[in-house]
């Protein structure tokens, strides 16, 4: 039997015991929160919850340490035998804590579920959903921050994905306190989870109990995410450390590029990111640099099957 390097006791995960790993990921936590300063003192936090473990997890943790500041929040995508039993979870989790949840659907706000578009057209469910939600998001901007579960692994997919598909501008979405420019127009994302591991992930929310089933969204598997993940994971295995050089090798790259700075430009690297102005939707009045934002756009594509429902 391994025994902690801590103590005497089993360990269960990274040569740890179950109370010396659970400090150890929470420390881990803290310290992203603190280092990249994630929150300042009175923030409203409004943290996005589907009931999987990632946010389940966040939740927790900023919960403990800004209670009263902490409002969850839970978009229904309309995926039938997924969405449904996730979100019992997440309102499970939030009454078992004391915590507010709001929640919103995408059929009531847009006139039409993920499932209902799947079906009936050939556009990604993933690129659907992802428009539609990061809309409702952005909505809430009476709190300060956005909270989101993307732990190290999203992260390296969506930088690897942004890279390959030559989408650099979309790396501003990347990063433990994300964002190009800095707009009242546009609720502050933060990743306090940015530096931990999918399988620590997983362990810590195991360890503490957290009611959740563990399964993955139906249309995932589908996704080219599903596919760099893969590809991740298998040289994750043969290279050990690939993952987190990743990450420290990206965030010391965002740095060189000045990709976070109000110029958004190196003159020495010769490299830059144009911005158009961001506007208002003339449909809506959310913020956008086009006439129409990504959300109304989507809309008014989707409007004859819409219609039908």
């Amino acid at each position: 039997m391994m025994t902690c390097i801590k103590c005497k006791n089993k360990s269960v995960i990274k040569k740890l015991c179950k109370q010396h790993f659970i400090e150890y990921f929470e420390n881990k936590v803290y310290d992203c929160i603190d280092k990249y300063e994630l929150v300042k003192e009175g923030d409203k936090i409004l943290v996005g919850v589907s009931g999987g473990k990632d946010s389940l997890t966040v939740l927790y943790l900023l919960n403990k340490k800004f209670k009263n500041n902490v409002t969850a929040y839970s978009v229904d995508e309309g995926i039938a035998g997924y969405r449904d039993k996730s979100l019992e979870d997440a309102k499970f989790f939030c009454e078992q804590h004391n915590i507010s949840l709001i929640t919103e659907s995408i059929k009531h706000n847009f006139g039409i579920t993920l499932d209902q578009t799947v079906s009936n057209t050939e556009k990604k469910p993933c690129s659907v959903c992802g428009v539609f939600r990061r809309y409702l998001l952005n909505k809430h901007r009476e709190y300060d921050l956005l909270a989101t579960g993307h732990n190290m692994d999203d992260e390296i997919q969506s930088i690897l994905m942004n890279l390959t598909k030559n989408q650099m501008g979309l790396l501003g979405r990347c990063g433990p306190k994300p964002g190009i420019v800095s707009s009242d127009k546009f609720l502050q994302r933060i990743k306090p989870l940015y530096f931990c591991t999918e399988k620590e992930v997983m362990a810590y929310s195991f360890l503490m109990n957290f009611k959740t089933s563990f399964v993955e969204c139906p249309y995932a598997k589908t996704s080219f995410r599903a596919a760099i993940r893969d590809e991740i994971n298998d040289y994750e295995s043969k290279v050990n450390g690939t993952k987190e050089r990743i990450i420290m090798n990206f965030l010391d790259l965002v740095h060189d590029l000045n990709i976070y700075s109000d110029e958004n430009i190196n003159k020495d690297l010769s490299i830059s990111i144009t911005l158009n102005p961001i506007t208002g939707c003339n449909s809506c009045g959310e913020p956008t640099t086009r006439e129409l934002c990504h959300a109304c756009s989507l809309k008014k594509e989707l409007r004859p099957l819409i219609l039908m429902q």
